[in-house]
């Protein structure tokens, strides 16, 4: 069954934010698993032992089914779920979002406490950038050597995203193609002798 597509981010993000001499230090990146996510937040704490406060939220899974967040000590409301809100709003998944705060002597208030979490996890996924993971087969392509450059040069050139290229006994081309579109590989390659075309499956790709 082929996946729908979803949003996450692109990369690991970070911010900085500073109130009242409270500093909010923030890091977004994308994650595939609930142990992926808590590995992420035992890494904050070691990074940034003198904060009081590692507030976070997740979501796991292209429908965002998996979902935990925490405000870690903070009133009940005001760290992780501003957090939360911030990746359900814009509709992020398989992805963590942490906001590590070092007390600086004065209370902010809830309301003020809010919205600077969630400030703070905005910087750090704006920072990151999100993505909108689309579906894709992944081909093989087995050929000869005398004719692995150009069949490399011809699949290139046709728009496919070749992701490895392997020697062995043949020269092998793992590629990306659009769920459809199979048929057009085995197209390119059909000049060439003793070559093998096979569908390895399907797979989540950055779109482009």
């Amino acid at each position: 069954m082929t996946q729908r597509p979803y949003l996450t981010l692109g990369k690991e993000g970070h911010g900085t934010i500073r109130v009242l001499g409270s500093t909010f230090i923030s890091c977004a990146l994308p994650v595939s698993s609930e142990p992926e996510a808590l590995e992420s937040l035992s890494l904050m704490r070691a990074r940034y032992p003198a904060a009081s406060h590692h507030a976070f939220a997740y979501r796991i899974g292209t429908a965002g089914d998996v979902m935990k967040w925490s405000d870690d000590g903070e009133p009940h409301g005001s760290a992780g779920g501003p957090i939360k809100t911030l990746l359900v709003q814009r509709e992020i998944t398989d992805a963590v979002v942490i906001v590590s705060r070092t007390f600086g002597g004065t209370e902010l208030g809830k309301g003020r406490l809010t919205r600077t979490y969630a400030a703070a996890g905005t910087c750090a996924v704006e920072d990151a950038g999100i993505v909108r993971m689309v579906p894709c087969s992944v081909m093989q392509v087995e050929a000869p050597y005398e004719h692995a450059t150009r069949l490399e040069h011809d699949l290139r050139s046709n728009a496919y995203d070749i992701i490895d290229v392997a020697y062995g006994a043949y020269v092998t081309i793992t590629l990306h193609c659009t769920p459809g579109t199979e048929g057009g590989v085995e197209s390119v390659c059909a000049h060439v002798v003793d070559t093998e075309v096979k569908q390895q499956g399907t797979t989540m790709r950055p779109e482009r």
